[in-house]
Parts: C-alpha cells; sequence; structure tokens
C-alpha cells in the first residue's frame, strides 16, 4: 500500500455521482452576479451552474457555533450562466445562459436540494 493512495475496494462506484461543492464564480463578464434571497442565502453563477449558498446548522456546527456552509444547484441550463437578476421578493430568481439557443429560466431557489 502506497501511503496516501486508498486501498482497492470491491464496492461498485456510485450509479450517478452528485456534486457536493463547488469552487469558483462567473463573474468577469457578468454585471450583478450575486445576490441574496429572502432567506439569506447567496446565489451566483459558476459554469452552467447557478449555485445557491446558505447555512445550514448541523450537529457539529451548532456544537461549536460555527455554521454548516451547504450548496444546491440549479442545473438545467445547458451553457455558462452570464446573468442573474432576483425579484424583489427574495424567491424569484431569472437566469440566462449562452449559446446558440440562448435559455432564460425563472425559478425559485427555496425548492433546489
Amino acid at each position: 500500500m502506497v501511503k496516501g493512495v486508498p486501498a482497492a475496494s470491491e464496492e461498485p462506484p456510485l450509479a450517478k455521482p452528485t456534486l457536493a461543492w463547488l469552487h469558483g464564480i462567473r463573474a468577469h463578464d457578468t454585471r450583478s452576479a450575486l445576490h441574496y434571497t429572502a432567506r439569506g442565502e447567496l446565489v451566483y453563477p459558476a459554469a452552467a451552474l447557478v449555485v445557491v449558498l446558505g447555512s445550514t446548522p448541523d450537529n457539529a456546527a451548532a456544537a461549536s457555533s460555527a455554521p454548516a456552509r451547504r450548496m444546491r444547484f440549479y442545473g438545467q441550463h445547458a451553457a455558462a450562466v452570464t446573468a442573474i437578476a432576483m425579484h424583489p421578493d427574495g424567491v424569484t430568481v431569472a437566469s440566462a445562459s449562452l449559446g446558440a439557443e440562448p435559455a432564460v429560466s425563472v425559478w425559485n431557489p427555496t425548492i433546489y436540494t
């Protein structure tokens, strides 16, 4: 066994990997790239996704008094998201992407898990 290399496993891989965390933001060519929801979550574009970053306390975080961060993703765009707008209600988001047939989506960030 080589140090730092996990041992071989007989377990099959996950049928469909899931994204838990994404580092980065597309802000170099996007105006108003960062928004807050009514619940205090951040909404911003990253590649073809829109990230919803919120605080979700868990047992370990509650014990240390530091909130845990949780990301959710809106992944209905086929190309890079280049525009985001937040309705004044803080619940409705519009996001638009690049492409031969650019798409604009209107969605609610509270329903994406």
